[in-house]
């Protein structure tokens, strides 16, 4: 019974946790590229208006 449980909750905790995983770093990919092109934009201004 143990060995044809563990089975199915490593299963599970494999289906599971990408989802969470893939969400967590697209967001955190989107806010890391908006504070970029912030930062770009930032310098751009800087560069034109010096």
């Amino acid at each position: 019974m143990v060995k044809a449980k563990h089975p199915f909750e490593e299963s599970d905790k494999g289906i599971h946790m990408p989802e969470t995983v893939d969400t967590n770093s697209i967001f955190h990919m989107k806010a890391f590229y908006g504070f970029l092109i912030f930062i770009y934009m930032i310098l751009g201004v800087l560069v034109i208006v010096g």
